[in-house]
Formats: structure tokens, C-alpha cells, sequence
């Protein structure tokens, strides 16, 4: 039976660090990605002419902004 030594020990470690960059890399792309949800919603409450489509869809975008600032604040405390 193969022992666990110092080298694969160290290899475990770089591999929990990859992974732990991925996420972050992951969840950077994702508070992007609400960022362009948001600016859309915007650009259509921009072009509505129904007061009660423009309010929604500017509360929307707000939502959009806020679960963007949330993942980035998440990411935050996790690389602290």
C-alpha cells in the first residue's frame, strides 16, 4: 500500500489552492454576468413607454446589481 508522502501531500495542497482560485474565478464571471443583466434592464426600462414596465424592470436591474455586489462581497470574505 503506497504511503501518503511529503510530495503528494504538497500536491493535495496545490490542488485545494487551484480549486479554491477556480471558484473565485467562477464567481468573479457570474457578478459579471448580473452586471450585463442589470445594464439590460436598464437599456429596456430605457425604451418602454409603459411607466409601470420601466419601474419594474429598473427594480430588476437593481436586484441584478445587488446579488452581483453579494457574490463579489462573498468572494472577498472567503479570500481574507
Amino acid at each position: 500500500m503506497p504511503q501518503l508522502g511529503r510530495r503528494s501531500k504538497e500536491q493535495c495542497a496545490g490542488c485545494i489552492v487551484d480549486m479554491f482560485a477556480l471558484q473565485l474565478a467562477q464567481d468573479m464571471a457570474r457578478a459579471d454576468e448580473y452586471r450585463r443583466y442589470a445594464a439590460e434592464c436598464v437599456r429596456v426600462a430605457q425604451t418602454s413607454g409603459n411607466p409601470n414596465d420601466k419601474k419594474m424592470m429598473l427594480e430588476m436591474a437593481q436586484k441584478w446589481r445587488e446579488l452581483a455586489e453579494k457574490v463579489e462581497r462573498q468572494n472577498g470574505a472567503e479570500a481574507d
